[in-house]
């Protein structure tokens, strides 16, 4: 039997008006709060509260314009939050909406979410510099399907023991993983997904508690050419200094 959005949205665990201003950003893309309200018929007041919910679960993404805009992260995070192995919710499409080529996630977790959703979408390469890796099962396993279906997956972390202790992880999956020093400029996070998006994150030093870390998303080649030259500099003169998989 098909399943409808409402109904994955309801056994996400969305209540009505969240189900109801998720399907609305899903179906007609980008929408001020203002214009959800008016379209889901919810005072703004409430409209601003259920978009931050949404935004903190990593569903719906703030785009920075004027009024603030908002739009879904995509489908495919609760597809797998919901069940891998249902397979009438391929029936619901995935189709990206059209959006402003810069938006922004904040807080640690939105941004692990949002970057394993852009690696299920990568058809070529993902290059990552990043200060650590976590133990984190949906990123790892986005990471082991995406490099199935011939993308090259490349991170540059810092070198440290509790990073060492979960490399295995990532290189199992497929990843090429190598390490840089901590003499190293620290605090640059960056990821181009397919000579065309980046990611760029501020973190650690500059902001200290990791659910206000802020992520810069941008969809320009010219951008990824530039973070994607920086990346191939450091990874040529990085050694692959790494433990063997277990």
């Amino acid at each position: 039997m098909k399943v409808t959005l409402l109904q994955l949205l309801a056994r996400f665990g969305l209540g009505k008006n969240e189900s109801s201003i998720y399907a609305l950003l899903h179906e007609h893309g980008e929408h001020s709060a203002g214009e959800l309200a008016k379209l889901a018929k919810i005072p703004r007041s409430k409209v601003y509260f259920y978009l931050d919910s949404l935004v903190a679960k990593g569903l719906v993404l703030r785009i920075p314009k004027k009024p603030m805009k908002f739009r879904t992260s995509g489908i495919a995070v609760i597809k797998s939050a919901v069940s891998r192995e249902n397979k009438s919710l391929e029936q619901i499409s995935d189709k990206p909406s059209e959006y402003f080529p810069i938006y922004l996630t904040i807080g640690q977790q939105n941004v692990m979410r949002q970057f394993s959703i852009e690696n299920s979408r990568a058809k070529k390469s993902v290059v990552s510099i990043v200060r650590g890796l976590k133990r984190f099962p949906i990123g790892i396993n986005a990471a082991r399907r995406a490099v199935k279906r011939g993308v090259k997956l490349r991170i540059l972390a810092l070198d440290r023991p509790d990073v060492r202790k979960i490399v295995p992880l990532w290189k199992k999956a497929g990843v090429e993983v190598r390490l840089y020093h901590a003499t190293e400029p620290q605090g640059l996070r960056l990821t181009v997904f397919d000579d065309s998006l980046v990611r760029l994150t501020l973190g650690k030093p500059e902001i200290p508690e990791s659910e206000n870390y802020t992520t810069v998303w941008i969809k320009s080649k010219a951008v990824a050419a530039m973070c994607k030259e920086y990346f191939e500099e450091k990874w040529k003169s990085t050694t692959a200094n790494l433990p063997a998989n277990r």
